[in-house]
């Protein structure tokens, strides 16, 4: 599986899932945070398991990540502004930033502690 990390209105992100479904392509969107059936381990002491379009999957099917990499990924409607939604944003960006570290497969874009747009993005703000 190709796993496709964006907003759900990332109009490119959703291009790119179905230009390479032929080869296993979906898309992770915030929304499957939320859903049961997680499971990470600091430091790779167990199983990983992960929810991608609603359905759980283990993370040693995923064969390569991408994470967003457009201005577009980053913006979220009015209405996530409030400080509950940022709360909760922030906690799933850091687990979502643990998560895609931590996974064996090559990860375009792979997120760091500064950004969860990776390191291209921490170099286009300086």
């Amino acid at each position: 599986m190709l796993l496709v990390v964006a907003h759900p209105r990332d109009e490119g992100a959703h291009f790119l899932t179905d230009a390479l479904r032929s080869r296993g392509a979906r898309l992770m969107v915030p929304r499957d945070l939320s859903i049961a059936g997680w499971r990470h381990y600091s430091g790779g002491s167990g199983e990983e398991w992960a929810v991608v379009s609603g359905e759980r999957v283990h993370a040693r099917d995923i064969r390569g990540a991408g994470g967003p990499a457009t201005a577009g990924s980053r913006s979220r409607p009015a209405a996530h502004r409030r400080l509950r939604s940022r709360v909760r944003r922030s906690r799933d960006e850091l687990f979502l930033i643990a998560w895609l570290t931590g996974l064996s497969c090559p990860v375009l874009n792979r997120p760091t502690a500064a950004s969860l747009l990776g390191r291209t993005s921490v170099m286009s703000d300086g």
